[in-house]
């Protein structure tokens, strides 16, 4: 598993401990008062006596075995020493230890399966440690240990929390719930049946509020929401797009290297750059970040119509500082993510309004050519930058992860693939080959080829056209298109887009290229075709284009 650390990691913990609070006091009584952070994670009070009855330690290391020297036993202040206090008390609480991740074989084997060696292995520790003999017998009558499951707790919470919701979905009490318990445990304020009862109303009646809001919020700012739709898999292994949703569906094979550092980047700055070549897999490994670095309610993409002229840019900048500006709990980092459409630079115009404002924290992507364009124009700003490449060490570590998570048997091992494959190339091309066994350009030419053989002219007409505008980071107008060819028909758009070679906009009525790689490769492929008409390069009119960037004239 990767290891996070620092900010923009620290949510998980902070985020796992609301949780199951969360779900204990739904599985509570009346007569029990939860109080975060008083002498545990979580104290469980019984309000008649006023006598403590559960005290609970709560862990998420997440890349390591739960073990004794998680617990600090030398420190005087560390939880062995805290509970001790217990030891001569009339009427002990018990004592709990939850862990969201693996316990280690020894804490395992002497606090849950009371096994003697392991006992044995604990009492030598704890003596060393200066604990007396009686000491350590209480700690093996008063301690429990229970390993928990994210996803278990948050099915049982939703089952109860849809007996209590009338006005909202049970995905917004329960991330209003997660915040607010949260704070209460940033402040140490008690909490009881009643208290959460009353705020589970108290988020329904506000719920066409939040509501109206969010619909202004997510028009340009949309949130990366962990929803578990139905997602085009073939979309995804076809190297065609990349969407939220496939991440959140785990289709991704995870890059915990590259990870890691754009975590060590955010930690030491608030704006992270990412650039490289096309079919990196920039945008995978951007949304891995968001999904995995911070919580579903705290992380957002700006879409490219946030970027398109200096007034939205603007307005997009309030928005964030407005965000940043009511945050109180900074531990808990909100993140935007923005992907720089081809030749675009009003984004350097949104990070001069936002950089270094707390809280937030920025991931962008960028082609390598959009990047070395932006010199130049970023004067008195600063960031860290991160420049993705796919090296022969990384695919065999992808090839290795990919051969055991889907168990494709395309080849007999790594080198045979990479030889295969031609030693070098993006990471777009290498996932795609190791899919489906051959090479993205081969299958390319062969899908050229076919429609050739099936004398399909408008088709190659309309795919070369295409191809070479979007390889200049154009879009063709489709009205315009038909003009220009003096025909063409739907079936032909439709054939094209079922073969991942280009893809149509209904809304703004143009057509490009699936991806800019493809695209390239298309181009290239007709170049070494001997029956290539070359309608495009002599033909080509600039009257149809739409450039991205309103920059684009072509001769």
């Amino acid at each position: 598993m990767c290891n996070k650390s620092g900010a923009p990691a620290a949510f998980r913990g902070y985020r796992l401990q609301s949780l199951y609070i969360m779900y204990r006091i739904l599985e509570g009584n009346k007569n029990l008062v939860y109080c975060p952070e008083k002498s545990e994670d979580l104290t469980i009070v019984n309000v008649d006596t006023n006598e403590e009855v559960e005290d609970i330690q709560i862990k998420a290391h997440a890349s390591n075995n739960l073990s004794l020297k998680d617990f600090n036993i030398n420190k005087p202040e560390g939880f062995f020493r805290r509970i001790l206090k217990y030891k001569y008390s009339e009427n002990k609480p018990k004592v709990l230890i939850v862990s969201f991740d693996k316990v280690g074989p020894e804490l395992s084997g002497a606090f849950k399966n009371k096994d003697d060696k392991h006992i044995k292995s604990i009492a030598k520790k704890l003596k060393e440690a200066n604990f007396e003999k009686d000491d350590i017998n209480f700690f093996f009558e008063i301690i429990k240990i229970l390993e928990c499951s994210e996803e278990d707790l948050k099915n049982k919470i939703q089952e109860k929390l849809i007996k209590s919701i009338f006005s909202c979905s049970v995905d917004t009490i329960f991330d209003n719930l997660n915040a607010w318990i949260y704070d209460c445990s940033e402040f140490k304020k008690s909490i009881n049946q009643e208290l959460l009862d009353k705020k589970i109303l108290d988020i329904g009646k506000n719920s066409n509020a939040q509501l109206y809001y969010n619909e202004n919020w997510f028009k340009i700012i949309q949130r990366l929401e962990d929803e578990t739709e139905l997602v085009n898999e073939k979309d995804f292994y076809q190297g065609s797009i990349t969407k939220f949703c496939h991440i959140n569906n785990n289709l991704d094979i995870k890059r915990c290297n590259w990870l890691e550092k754009i975590n060590e980047k955010h930690n030491k700055h608030n704006i992270v750059i990412m650039h490289g070549a096309s079919g990196q897999g920039k945008s995978t490994l951007a949304y891995r970040y968001m999904k995995d670095y911070f919580p579903s309610y705290r992380r957002f993409e700006i879409i490219e119509k946030g970027i398109e002229n200096t007034e939205k840019v603007l307005e997009i900048a309030q928005c964030i500082k407005g965000v940043a500006n009511n945050i109180k709990d900074y531990d808990i980092p909100i993140g935007f993510y923005i992907d720089i459409p081809p030749r675009e630079i009003k984004w350097i115009e949104l990070l001069k309004e936002i950089v270094g404002v707390k809280g937030i924290y920025i991931l962008i992507t960028i082609r390598e050519e959009d990047w070395n364009r932006s010199e130049g124009e970023t004067d008195n700003l600063t960031w860290e930058d991160l420049e993705l490449t796919f090296s022969k060490e990384e695919s065999e570590d992808f090839y290795n992860r990919y051969m055991k998570e889907l168990r494709n048997d395309k080849f007999l091992n790594f080198e045979e693939s990479w030889t295969s494959f031609g030693g070098k190339g993006p990471l777009l091309e290498y996932a795609y080959f190791i899919n489906s066994g051959i090479t993205l350009r081969k299958k390319i030419k062969l899908q050229i080829e076919k429609i050739e053989k099936e004398k399909n002219e408008i088709s190659l007409d309309i795919l070369e056209m295409v191809s070479l505008a979007s390889t200049y980071d154009s879009r063709i107008s489709l009205k315009k298109l038909a003009l220009f060819l003096g025909r063409y028909n739907k079936e032909c758009l439709k054939y094209l887009e079922n073969e991942y070679l280009i893809i149509t906009n209904k809304q703004d009525k143009t057509v490009e290229g699936l991806h800019f790689v493809r695209s390239q490769i298309i181009v290239a492929s007709e170049s070494n075709m001997s029956s290539l008409r070359t309608l495009g390069r002599k033909n080509f009119h600039p009257g149809f284009l739409v450039s991205k960037a309103h920059l684009l004239l072509l001769k």
